[in-house]
């Protein structure tokens, strides 16, 4: 945890030679024997916040830990890279190359089940109305509460968005339901990615299907009418209530989750 620290405070900066701000990617390849003696989920996520691709690489022995996991980008199973042995490190570098050249030319990103391929620079003007409903109950950890947020603005960064393209709202649930911005409230990705990163945890319990049934109304008063709808559900765990009539709702509404 304290040499990712370190990598986001004292390495990936302007003065040691970083191009973030001319828009270069920031790449880092992490390389463990076993298990980290301190927390890693919130140096992790902050230099995922920050913009970097991190790539874990580990032997068996981190199989006992979820560490590998915690550090990797999303998805983990393209980012983590498991070993027999480090003798085969010599194959990792291949390994990186091959899934990250093709990202540095032209990024593309596929998301399951939105029957949609998205790419930097495309032609096509994809559009859709997208909400992401968050557990914020207090059997959320912190740290994986701001897992979440990283992932959200993952998941925005890979889409066109803008008024006429792919719209993104937030929904935070708990004991009662919390809108936490509107899909046209924000119409680029730097306005949304401040909006999902001024997002405050509620804590309380996990009403997931009382939710699930508002959202109904939601899309209703929000969401175009010419578009797709999908709901993206980020939870901890077991609702306190039920889900499974809410969420047929949904589905009956056109909602794809």
């Amino acid at each position: 945890g304290v040499a990712l620290g370190f990598l986001r405070n004292e390495v990936f900066i302007q003065e040691k030679g970083s191009r973030s701000q001319q828009g270069v990617q920031q790449v880092v390849v992490v390389i463990m024997a076993g298990s980290s003696q301190d927390n890693v989920s919130r140096p992790a996520s902050l230099l995922h916040k920050a913009g970097m691709t991190i790539y874990a690489v580990g032997s068996q022995l981190t199989l006992e830990s979820t560490d590998l996991e915690k550090i990797a980008s999303y998805p983990p199973w393209k980012h983590v890279i498991l070993l027999e042995s480090f003798l085969q490190l010599a194959v990792v570098g291949s390994k990186i190359k091959n899934q990250l050249c093709p990202e540095l030319v032209g990024r593309r990103a596929f998301v399951s089940g939105m029957g949609f391929a998205l790419q930097e620079g495309c032609v096509h003007i994809e559009k859709a109305d997208i909400y992401f409903l968050i557990d914020g109950s207090g059997s959320t950890h912190p740290d994986d509460f701001l897992v979440m947020k990283v992932f959200m603005s993952e998941v925005i960064r890979m889409f066109h968005v803008g008024p006429d393209r792919v719209q993104f709202g937030v929904v935070q649930y708990s004991d009662e339901v919390s809108p936490q911005f509107t899909l046209s409230q924000h119409s680029s990705v730097a306005g949304l990615e401040v909006a999902v990163d001024s997002i405050q945890q509620k804590g309380g319990g996990t009403k997931m299907g009382e939710a699930l049934g508002s959202m109904i109304q939601v899309f209703a008063d929000s969401a175009r009418s010419n578009v797709p709808w999908y709901l993206i559900v980020v939870t901890d765990g077991q609702s306190m209530d039920p889900v499974a009539d809410a969420a047929e709702a949904l589905r009956g509404h056109g909602v794809t989750i």
